[in-house]
């Protein structure tokens, strides 16, 4: 009987030290009970760490969402917009916004898309717009680049906007020759195809927004719809519709 217990205690003492250790072994049947308290125990930190760190990021990012779309108009006083904001609050068209910008918030890949994010809510809130499928196309597109993405973006935007770059309307960019030639141009190209915001040049591609991706991206690019992404996510520009 004492051998026995003894046998059964070092076998859960074998399985603590298992865990413990990171190691891997096979567990006999005395150590169950224990190795499955471990693991719950484990998975509840787990679940904390993460919702905490969910919920801090949330609260930061609605935080920069709100502060620049209060400001998003530099004409506008900051103190009347966050009034229309509450005013206007429960008419369906905000709210539908709101729900997109919320998406976009909690899917976007980095922090920086955030302030576009806020713009692109005000341009279509101070105008009594619905989301549609250029809101849509732009939220997704956003919440699709990294940080390294999305300064190609801007940099790209401001490219296609200058007077010696941009044609009579359209410009036709190759993400495999200069100057266009950035490392993550061929994912961009590809996401504002996939939103509708640019246009195949008839090489076509395949594959989801998630790729795969040619090497030698190609697409025909409008320079109204150029200059419209640039006013909304360069806070530099002028937030206002492009005619």
């Amino acid at each position: 009987m004492v051998d026995d217990e003894s046998k059964s205690t070092k076998v859960v003492r074998a399985g603590a030290t298992a865990v413990s250790g990171g190691v891997v072994t096979l567990i006999t049947a005395p150590a169950g009970p224990f190795v499955a308290s471990v693991a719950a125990s484990v998975a509840d930190r787990m679940v904390n760490i993460m919702v905490d760190w969910k919920r801090d990021r949330v609260r930061k990012r609605w935080r920069e969402f709100v502060g620049e779309y209060v400001k998003g108009e530099g004409d506008v006083d900051p103190m009347v917009a966050e009034a229309e904001l509450h005013a206007f609050g429960d008419q369906p068209y905000v709210q539908e916004l709101v729900l997109e910008a919320a998406r976009g918030l909690d899917e976007a890949l980095a922090d920086v898309v955030v302030p576009a994010l806020g713009r692109l809510a005000r341009l279509y809130a101070s105008t009594g717009r619905r989301a549609d499928g250029f809101f849509r196309g732009m939220r997704r597109l956003l919440q699709e680049l990294n940080a390294e993405a999305f300064g190609e973006l801007l940099s790209f935007l401001r490219l296609v906007n200058e007077p010696l770059t941009a044609g009579p309307g359209i410009v036709d960019v190759d993400a495999a020759k200069a100057p266009f030639q950035t490392p993550n141009m061929s994912h961009i190209l590809h996401l504002m195809k996939a939103n509708l915001l640019a246009h195949d040049d008839g090489v076509g591609v395949w594959g989801s927004s998630h790729g795969p991706f040619l090497p030698s991206e190609k697409a025909i690019v409008k320079c109204s719809t150029a200059r419209q992404m640039l006013a909304i996510i360069d806070p530099n520009e002028p937030l206002r519709w492009i005619a």
